[in-house]
């Protein structure tokens, strides 16, 4: 049975875990986070890390192992989100923009594959368009000392035709991505 201390320390991580989801998901920055959000989440993670100076050793690697681990999957879940809902959605009177927009999240392997997509010329006589939301990510694999995760992620898709017909389906894209700094990027992906 927990005591009460532990009791109070993991509703107190669960509460700040919460707070800086919360900033992170709010956030309108094509990336993540804006610098003023991300300024805050610095210095609530700062704080908490004081806090946690303060415990006995097992409490304390206990807690910076969960923010840790948090703070890296908020991370991936981000970029997968972005990369996977720009990715998958496209429209013959958009052209390859959702491919120009995941460049910057992909690495240079990828990009070279994603210039080659957008070599190719469309067929712009009818209409079509498939727009892609993001609906869970499950993260398979997830290496921190390699920067290394495998992410599957479930999307919902609406596709449009010529005739006005709508579809909608469910499809998974697997996503590998490699740590480049502090920033997750797409590696290698992979429709299932």
């Amino acid at each position: 049975m927990l005591n009460k201390k532990r009791i109070a320390i993991i509703i107190i991580i669960v509460v700040v875990l919460v707070l800086i989801t919360v900033v992170m998901l709010a956030s309108d920055n094509f990336l993540g986070l804006q610098s003023e959000d991300k300024q805050v989440v610095d210095s609530t993670q700062d704080s908490l890390v004081k806090n946690i100076e303060t415990l006995p050793v097992s409490d304390e690697d206990l807690i910076k192992q969960a923010v840790i681990v948090s703070s890296t999957e908020n991370s991936l879940n981000i970029v997968v989100r972005n990369f996977s809902e720009r990715f998958g959605s496209y429209s013959t009177d958009s052209g390859y923009k959702n491919i120009e927009e995941v460049q910057v999240l992909a690495t240079a392997k990828l990009q070279q594959e994603l210039e080659k997509i957008m070599a190719k010329p469309l067929n712009t006589n009818d209409f079509y368009g498939i727009s892609a939301k993001f609906i869970k990510a499950n993260i398979e694999n997830l290496d921190e000392e390699l920067g290394e995760a495998t992410v599957m992620v479930t999307l919902q898709m609406s596709e449009t035709s010529v005739s006005q017909n709508s579809d909608v389906y469910y499809q998974d894209l697997l996503l590998s991505l490699i740590r480049s700094g502090n920033d997750w990027l797409v590696d290698t992906l992979e429709w299932q």
